[in-house]
């Protein structure tokens, strides 16, 4: 309220809070006076409004939120004439102060962009102080890495100033220092710069070559260059990750492309686009026994940076906590055939700025005003859309083709052996099945907070010693929840009957993170069949279990205990409850069928788990 409040009055309000000196505020009153100022700066401000800015700032904190936020919000190719004695206030007041080095820069691109002329002695000061800041090993890595990358966006076409950067990079440096001055080097339009970094790797660590590449990959001038390099032989196609490869495959600049398809043509670095074929070549290895301790290892050198297995890994990709109830077969068809049915969500975006720049990665989130994507090594990316030149989606996985020239067929075998191994407790996934998306409204209204199922964090959880591996709705993008039809309200109508989960084990118990919906008891009498179980097992035979209104369930809209479930969950106000059913038989499972009994009730399943022994 007080953001929205602030922008309409940016321009009577920023001044006095610029110029005071003696007042402190908090760390969140700083991060919204940086966002009211981006406001402004987005507003295409006039001239008149911009020297109304440019006052003498008091407390230099507040003064370094509020330039940074006029920079970042400032929209590109938007340029004004203020006077020339605003513009000399500008440089002589925001120069000659207290401000960080880094915010001095910041003061220069938006003096330019506001059209203040002779910018050489103050540029030239200011580029002093940056290096002074970069080159010393006296200040800290953050310090040091945010100087060299301010010091290219002042002057991104300057090859010396990398060279200087790129000097401060030594065998001795700590992997924060060296990989924080390659990532400033994204700044940098500078000719050559291929080659400098890469006759730079050839006396540094391994990690060095490997961070080049990712930055040199960003534009298409560098990329270019990079294949220059391949081609002559000074680097191969070896030298770029799996992602890499593909991502130069699907580039959107033809150049690029053509250049990179012929590369890999001629060294082996296109994978076989008939996917089929290489799934029948390995399919063997689905009935020979692995030994899971050395698939654990290929797990944590190939499959960790992007998934989640146990306590293993990061959730970029899908968990894969729970394959163990797929069929290697199934695996293995997933590990390399990645994009042959990929979820919506999971699939790539490459976007090209209106700067050159181009980031590929799967889509994290969106607002009105930007756009933010993950790449496959984790890191995320936030885009204001007026920065974004193109964006191509693709039907592809995050996860590239080819992963098969990446380890023998004794490691992939080991690797599924890994995958398929089932401990006490299996995690069910049922973010294929999920049918609805419990952080927004339910049943009635998508914008109803009154009828959500929300956890603070949606990491692993545990009930009654039970794990339960819940998914994570990535804001309110991702179904993370099964709701079955009910036959009132406006979503539970839209809602199936009935959804299937594979589960290729045996059980000694199935338990569920459950045990509410909508209109269920009291709202509703008790006594009625909400949902059944149905168990599918693999010798043809089933067994339904069936879970009763206000017995197994009870409403979710506050806690109501029933005898049959366990309370587990206070959301907000909102229960989730805990429900555990036993088979009758310990033959293995085929797999595990919900459906909606015939009351009016509308059933919620966040999450389920396997017992496989007592």
């Amino acid at each position: 309220a007080w953001t929205s409040a602030a922008a309409k009055h940016a321009f009577d309000l920023l001044p006095i809070m610029v110029t005071q000196k003696d007042w402190q505020p908090s760390d969140a009153v700083l991060k919204h006076i940086g966002i009211v100022a981006q406001h402004a700066a987005r507003s295409k401000m006039d001239a008149t409004g911009i020297e109304k800015f440019i006052v003498t700032p008091g407390n230099p904190n507040v003064a370094s939120v509020f330039i940074s936020g006029l920079v970042a919000g400032w929209p590109k190719d938007y340029e004004l004439s203020v006077s020339k004695t605003a513009g000399d206030r500008l440089l002589s007041t925001w120069l000659n102060g207290s401000l960080p080095i880094e915010s001095k820069s910041q003061v220069l691109q938006l003096a330019s962009a506001i059209g203040v002329k002779d910018l050489g002695q103050g540029l030239d000061k200011i580029q002093q102080e940056l290096v002074a800041v970069f080159a010393d090993p006296k200040k800290d890595t953050v310090s040091r890495v945010s100087a060299a990358k301010q010091s290219l966006v002042l002057q991104p076409e300057s090859g010396s100033i990398v060279s200087e950067i790129i000097a401060q990079v030594t065998p001795q440096s700590a992997p924060e220092l060296a990989s924080g001055m390659v990532q400033a080097l994204s700044a940098s339009r500078a000719k050559g710069i291929a080659v400098i970094l890469t006759e730079r790797s050839r006396s540094l660590p391994p990690d060095f070559l490997k961070n080049s590449i990712r930055v040199l990959l960003s534009r298409p001038q560098s990329t270019l260059e990079l294949l220059d390099l391949m081609e002559a032989g000074k680097l191969t196609i070896s030298d770029l990750q799996l992602d890499q490869k593909q991502a130069l495959r699907d580039h959107p600049n033809a150049t690029v492309r053509e250049k990179a398809l012929a590369i890999m043509k001629s060294n082996g670095g296109v994978p076989n686009s008939d996917r089929q074929k290489v799934l029948d070549s390995f399919m063997s290895i689905t009935e020979e026994a692995g030994s899971a301790g050395s698939g654990r290892a290929m797990y944590e050198k190939h499959c960790a940076a992007c998934h989640k297995h146990g306590d293993l890994g990061v959730n970029i990709g899908p968990n894969l906590t729970g394959m163990a109830v797929h069929p290697k077969h199934e695996l293995l068809l997933n590990i390399l055939d990645p994009s042959r049915s990929v979820e919506s969500n999971f699939r790539t975006y490459s976007i090209r700025t209106t700067d050159g720049v181009v980031l590929t990665g799967m889509l994290a989130g969106e607002s009105k005003t930007s756009m933010e994507i993950i790449n496959a090594l984790g890191k995320k990316e936030v885009i204001l859309r007026d920065d974004i030149e193109e964006l191509v989606a693709s039907q592809k996985s995050l996860m590239p083709e080819g992963f098969e020239g990446q380890m023998s067929r004794v490691e992939m075998r080991d690797l599924l052996e890994f995958l398929a191994s089932k401990g006490k407790y299996v995690p069910l996934p049922i973010d294929k099945v999920a049918t609805s998306t419990t952080t927004k409204g339910m049943f009635f209204d998508e914008k109803g907070t009154e009828e959500r199922l929300e956890f603070s964090d949606w990491s692993q959880k545990t009930v009654m010693d039970v794990p339960f591996l819940l998914v994570d709705p990535q804001g309110d993008r991702v179904p993370n929840a099964i709701m079955l039809y009910g036959p009132n309200g406006n979503m539970a109508p839209t809602m199936p009957k009935q959804v299937e989960l594979t589960c290729q084990t045996s059980a000694t118990a199935i338990h569920l993170l459950s045990g509410v919906g909508g209109w269920s008891f009291p709202a509703t009498q008790k006594g009625s069949v909400s949902m059944i179980v149905r168990l599918h097992y693999i010798n043809g035979k089933t067994e339904d279990h069936s879970l009763i209104n206000g017995e197994h369930f009870a409403d979710y809209i506050r806690r109501v205990d029933v005898p049959k479930s366990e309370f587990a969950f206070n959301l907000k106000g909102k229960q989730l409850r805990y429900i555990a059913i036993k088979p009758a038989s310990r033959d293995p499972l085929a797999k595990i069928e919900l459906i909606k009994g015939p009351d009016s009730s509308a059933p919620v399943v966040m999450a389920i788990t396997i017992q496989t022994i007592d």
